[in-house]
């Protein structure tokens, strides 16, 4: 499964892993969510959120 490029959107991402994951005999279902996972994961998007998850954890338990 490839990675997401750096500054690469989610849409043109999901276009260019979905076929892959399609032909490697995966679902449309399964192929979306693994891309869609993998992009969350690995967008900049998730990392900010994650950091943010990250940051309440430590406040909350002060």
């Amino acid at each position: 499964m490839p990675l997401p490029k750096p500054n690469e959107t989610r849409a043109k991402y999901l276009s260019r892993c979905i076929p892959i994951l399609k032909k490697e005999g995966k679902t449309q279902s399964q192929a979306i969510g693994g891309c869609f996972g993998r992009w969350k994961f690995y967008s900049k998007e998730g990392k900010e959120r994650k950091n943010q998850e990250a940051r309440l954890k430590v406040l909350s338990k002060k």
